[in-house]
């Protein structure tokens, strides 16, 4: 059996402080078969576009209510609001 950890920590200048993690591990159960598996933390730092990306719409939901939807950019006023 063989195992791998690994953890990197990031700190982007324009977007903050980042940890992850990645567990990995394979069983040979015969010479022709192997058992992998992992567990982990995914992260990507967004694009700038991502980052100064705004829009708003609206969406129906299941029960037929509507609602809006604004996608506001990372440094906007309404992001910072919300934490």
């Amino acid at each position: 059996m063989v195992s791998r950890w690994s953890h990197t920590a990031e700190n982007y200048n324009d977007f903050g402080f980042t940890s992850n993690y990645k567990l990995a591990t394979r069983y040979k159960l015969t010479s022709d078969f192997n058992l992998r598996g992992s567990i982990s933390t995914g992260f990507r730092a967004p694009s700038l576009a991502q980052i100064n990306f705004s829009n708003v719409f609206s969406q129906v939901a299941g029960s037929g209510i509507s609602y809006l939807v604004q996608i506001a950019p990372n440094a906007g006023a309404l992001a910072k609001s919300m934490g």
